[in-house]
């Protein structure tokens, strides 16, 4: 009986010695992103062995889930994040990382034409297409501060492969998508009563609007519940007024909210989130190779539990 026990206490060692020297690897779905007409998903698509990344790709799909495709490979120590697909459909703009560093490429969905937009000594933040598809509207990076990344707003159009700077680092944007009439909506810094920035890390950030020249108006045209949060992100429904924002502010754990220009409202789950165009649908994802697609009005409902699986397993 000792001598049984033994080989089991043995075998039993060894199993378990080898599961924690051989941590498991596993698929995961970040970021996906309607396409502007609704009809599509784009998404990266990580590896990562115990709570090591390995790799991220590009992919989409429709939107119900059906004929996934691989854009860009799973390539160790290359890292594509936070996708963002054209007007037409037929092109991607995306975060491409190599040895920590991060640069705006596009690419179209066939995977082919592949573009580096950017080669700079900073990191850049979430690209996004202009109106038109024309050109890409980014923020690059100049925070000290690990945990709140913003900087200054740049364009770059597609045809020349020109970059303009639209508002200078001191304004500490995060974020721009399109906004109706030509604009965008930016997470940037509040602004005193002379139109000059304050400074984000004290005050918190607040969404403007902003034309492609750099002006801003109105300062401040919604408003969130805590003053002093930070706005990681910005989604749109380009056909309708809705936004959401996703609130960070350092290490704590963030809130979505769901925001109309008249009104400001508490999702019910934490921070992952994308919106269609039409603001009828929304996405959620994080917790496996799945997403997650729900009517936007039920997340309101904490009792509310009808999201329906679409694909990317």
């Amino acid at each position: 009986m000792n001598r049984f026990f033994n080989i089991v206490l043995l075998i039993t060692t060894i199993f378990c010695a080898t599961a924690v020297g051989q941590p498991r690897e596993f698929k995961r779905t970040d970021d996906p992103r309607y396409s502007p007409d609704g009809k599509l998903i784009v998404f990266s698509a990580r590896i990562s062995k115990g709570s090591d990344r390995l790799s991220m790709g590009l992919g989409f799909m429709s939107s119900d889930g059906k004929d996934v495709k691989t854009v860009t490979p799973n390539v160790a120590g290359v890292f594509d994040e936070h996708p963002s697909l054209s007007p037409d459909g037929k092109k991607i703009v995306f975060l491409r990382r190599t040895n920590g560093k991060a640069d705006v490429y596009i690419i179209n969905t066939d995977g082919t034409g592949l573009k580096q937009l950017t080669n700079t000594p900073e990191d850049e933040l979430r690209p996004e297409f202009d109106h038109g598809g024309t050109g890409v509207v980014f923020a690059r990076n100049f925070s000290i501060n690990v945990f709140t990344k913003f900087g200054s707003l740049h364009y770059v159009d597609l045809a020349s492969l020109k970059e303009k700077v639209i508002l200078a680092k001191e304004f500490q944007v995060t974020h721009a998508v399109p906004a109706p009439r030509g604009a965008y909506f930016i997470a940037a810094a509040k602004l005193d009563a002379d139109g000059k920035p304050i400074d984000v890390l004290k005050n918190g950030n607040q969404v403007s609007a902003v034309s492609p020249t750099g002006e801003i108006s109105p300062k401040s045209p919604v408003a969130l519940p805590d003053s002093k949060q930070f706005i990681e992100r910005i989604q749109t429904a380009r056909g309708a007024e809705f936004i959401l924002y996703l609130s960070l502010g350092g290490m704590m754990e963030g809130s979505a909210y769901m925001v109309t220009p008249k009104a400001s409202e508490k999702v019910e789950r934490g921070r992952d989130y994308a919106l269609s165009p039409d603001g009828t649908k929304f996405m959620s994802w994080g917790d496996g190779s799945s997403v997650n697609v729900t009517s936007s009005g039920s997340v309101k409902d904490p009792y509310r539990r009808d999201w329906v699986t679409v694909g990317t397993k």
